[in-house]
């Protein structure tokens, strides 16, 4: 078999990030073997993958990496420095224990069998994957680069909320649904028009009208990424506040052209960092992050960050 140990008590010092499981929890996940380990050294996380026929070190690399990433994201904690590996042992592979709580167990087959069944979105959902991880590593780093990890969240959001507005309009922006809005839009042209400014004109040049205002406010409501972030924020009941949305892409165009923030953006990050692993969930699993996320906490005598309410 091969294995790679990850130990992930590299965080910053006001954080105290532990899992919620037992010592010697051991699971299979992802094509993995892993087991858990919290003893007074630290945490550490052992991946075992199956020594097969056509396994090399590239391809062990890339499935344990691709399996750290997502507990990573599931448990919500910084597992980024590998202690030991890959490397190849004679051992046989450890047995999965029942350790770990059922709903856990039930999350991750769950989210297993949601992955296996990805075609087309699997690229996007690794681009997705590692662009969370990279925010959290910024966010959760004893150097504690936030701005960073603002971006790289509000990257999952933009890319997400855009591709979702893509398939939005080609589902709803009809050209029967456009037809039929333009017929709504055209009553209340004709409407205003003989009510507030008392007058009216030919059915040509309402129509002609109609279809200015239509590409006109087509343009104004969705044209910009606060419209995207907006929309998929109602259509999938995220309900996460407008002001909040507003000032989190206020924020980003800020940071992004450079400009100089003094006011600590903490809190920012904080709802940049919902923001994006709700879209993230939402998008790829039909699940709110509380409802696929394994417990852990983020310091000591607290509750879990994501089941706090």
């Amino acid at each position: 078999m091969y294995y790679i140990e990850y130990c992930f008590d590299n965080f910053h010092p006001s954080l105290d990030f532990k899992l919620d499981l037992r010592n010697g929890t051991c699971f299979k996940f992802m094509d993995c073997i892993i087991k858990y380990y919290n003893t007074s050294d630290g945490q550490t996380l052992f991946f075992e993958y199956d020594n097969l026929p056509n396994s090399t070190y590239d391809i062990v690399d890339q499935k344990i990496n691709f399996s750290i990433q997502l507990l990573s994201f599931l448990f919500s904690a910084p597992f980024y420095e590998r202690a030991i590996g890959p490397s190849e042992s004679s051992s046989e592979m450890d047995v999965p224990n029942n350790l770990m709580a059922r709903n856990k167990l039930k999350r991750l087959l769950y989210i297993e069998g949601k992955i296996r069944k990805f075609k087309a979105n699997y690229n996007f959902f690794l681009e997705c994957l590692d662009l969370i991880n990279t925010a959290n590593n910024n966010n959760f780093s004893e150097n504690n680069y936030y701005e960073d990890a603002f971006l790289y969240y509000f990257k999952v959001v933009e890319k997400i909320c855009k591709k979702y507005f893509v398939i939005y309009s080609e589902r709803k922006l009809t050209k029967a649904k456009t037809k039929n809005n333009k017929i709504a839009l055209k009553e209340i042209l004709k409407n205003y028009s003989y009510e507030y400014l008392g007058l009216q004109i030919t059915n040509d040049m309402y129509n002609t009208k109609t279809d200015l205002f239509y590409k006109y406010l087509k343009k104004e409501f969705y044209g910009n990424i606060f419209s995207k972030v907006s929309l998929f924020n109602q259509q999938k009941k995220l309900n996460i506040g407008i002001e909040t949305i507003n000032k989190l892409v206020k924020l980003r165009n800020k940071l992004a052209h450079g400009d100089y923030y003094e006011q600590d953006i903490s809190t920012e990050v904080g709802n940049c960092e919902l923001l994006a692993v709700e879209c993230f969930s939402i998008y790829f699993f039909n699940k709110h992050y509380r409802e696929i996320h394994l417990s852990s906490r983020r310091e000591e005598n607290e509750k879990d960050f994501w089941l706090s309410d």
